[in-house]
């Protein structure tokens, strides 16, 4: 039974061999990459099932919905006995990949892509493929990637119809191309408290099966590519892929033009490997280390999104201590200060920056929002430097 094993998983490697090699993909690269796949709905469906067939080595997939009944007609992975309102996307979807790959490596997190992973893992990813539905999410991946000298792929589908785009560093951007009906749209999704209202999985919107299998496949395609070439960049990071299954044709479009201010076009730079830092230590312990590292007493850290430290109800003036990064803010946690739906809540105590007088030094770094693996901001003698809270690594890869 052994060797009847083996000569399975020899045959299953050499069929792989046969069906790459002759597209210029590398086996080795594909089984040793790490590829983020953001949104397990319709399309994140596809990309996690090529992924799996074809032998990436490991997935690092983000989501925070549950499965449900609509998920059912479009989504590949999921089953009627996954609908018992509890179950995470995340585990279901991760759980069916490995059904189809055992030797697959994924990592999952239920959470909100913009606050909850940690700039340490988009910097350790080969390839990061977009299969969320709304312009919210793709802006913050979009900003990440260009700081990170990191090229994204992203798709849409809609009905009959689909988009897929690579952004690249310098040559392509997804802000660059934004109108100012979709800045509107951002805008009002931004102010939103409601973590489900400002972002959503592909598998909400209005799909159908088929659009989803040829938008992911070319996606997954495009990622392979870029892990195989030996300088990580794509042949249509200037191009717009634009599929119409009304007429079942496709459309290779120019991409828009780089606008020569843009909030993306940023690079972090050099960034400071700190293995003595996690996200598990007091906010004043690192502090200290930051302080000695960098002999410099006035350091801040800068926070990426500012933290609510104190709400209070507007009709009575009754407080309410809490730790939330704004996006993560919902009107659950201060649901009990409000007297009644007329009430309304009201921000007494803010936060975008931490230092000697931050008021919750004995609080850890993951008790105020700030994820595994992260990359901190600092202004420390006028300067800005990038601090990678390296300790984390193990918890990930």
């Amino acid at each position: 039974m052994a060797n009847d094993r083996e000569f399975l998983d020899l045959t299953y490697i050499n069929d792989r061999v046969n069906v790459l090699e002759p597209l210029g993909w590398k086996l080795e690269k594909i089984q040793s990459a790490w590829i983020m796949v953001i949104g397990a709905g319709a399309l994140g469906n596809e990309v996690l099932k090529n992924l799996a067939l074809i032998g990436v080595g490991n997935i690092f997939l983000i989501d925070f919905d549950i499965v449900e009944h609509t998920n059912l007609a479009r989504s590949i992975l999921y089953r009627e006995e996954d609908c018992t309102g509890d179950q995470l996307k995340v585990e279901v979807a991760a759980r069916r990949i490995k059904e189809l790959n055992p030797d697959i490596n994924v990592v999952t997190l239920n959470g909100d892509v913009s606050v909850e992973v940690g700039w340490g893992v988009f910097r350790r990813m080969d390839a990061i493929i977009s299969c969320v539905d709304n312009r919210l999410a793709r802006l913050f991946v979009n900003r990440i990637a260009h700081r990170l000298g990191k090229s994204w792929i992203d798709g849409g589908i809609l009905d009959l119809g689909g988009q897929m785009n690579v952004f690249e560093p310098g040559v392509s951007c997804y802000e660059c191309q934004l109108s100012e009906r979709a800045w509107q749209n951002i805008h009002f999704r931004m102010g939103c408290a409601n973590r489900a209202m400002r972002y959503a999985s592909s598998g909400q919107a209005n799909t159908i099966p088929i659009t989803a299998s040829i938008i992911g496949a070319i996606q997954v395609q495009e990622a392979f590519r870029i892990i195989s070439s030996d300088d990580g960049r794509s042949k249509l990071a200037n191009k717009q892929v634009y599929y119409e299954g009304l007429s079942s044709t496709f459309e290779l479009l120019p991409a828009s033009r780089l606008k020569p201010r843009c909030d993306s076009h940023q690079s972090i730079g050099a960034i400071t490997e700190a293995t003595d830092l996690s996200f598990k230590m007091k906010v004043s312990d690192v502090l200290a280390w930051l302080k000695e590292h960098f002999d410099d007493p006035g350091l801040v850290i800068a926070l990426d999104h500012t933290l609510i430290m104190e709400v209070a109800s507007e009709r009575t003036g009754k407080k309410m201590e809490l730790l939330r990064p704004r996006p993560l803010l919902h009107d659950s946690d201060y649901a009990d200060l409000m007297e009644d739906d007329a009430d309304s809540m009201m921000v007494t105590q803010k936060t975008a920056e931490i230092g000697d007088d931050f008021p919750h030094g004995d609080k850890t770094l993951e008790e105020i929002g700030i994820p595994p693996l992260h990359i901190l901001t600092l202004y420390t003698k006028g300067d800005r430097q990038f601090v990678e809270l390296t300790g984390d690594r193990s918890l990930i890869f």
